[in-house]
């Protein structure tokens, strides 16, 4: 199997005839992240319950090994200098018993 890296250049947006979301639109999404091979990478997304739980896919902790950390407030997932982002360690993270992909 021969696999292919992307050439960034290349990617295409896959939503036909969305539009770009407004800073401060959807407040309560959120991007969960994991460290691995020097710098942080995208895992999965989620929403915001309340002030101390979110909620995403069972399958976004399989890396559970890696440092996580839950990045809330960005508008441009890319830019590690934005300054709306607020950077959270979780401390604990929960799976639904009946999960077992």
């Amino acid at each position: 199997m021969r696999v292919h890296k992307a050439d960034p250049g290349t990617v295409k947006p896959q939503i036909i005839g969305g539009e770009d979301a407004r800073p401060g639109e959807f407040p309560w999404m959120i991007s969960i992240q994991y460290f691995a091979r020097d710098e942080w990478q995208r895992g999965c997304g989620g929403a915001i319950i309340d002030h101390r739980h979110i909620i995403t896919a069972a399958h976004c902790w399989l890396r559970k090994s890696y440092p996580h950390r839950v990045v809330v407030g960005a508008h441009n997932i890319s830019d590690e200098n934005e300054t709306s982002r607020q950077i959270h360690e979780p401390c604990r993270f929960h799976q639904h018993p009946m999960w077992n992909s």
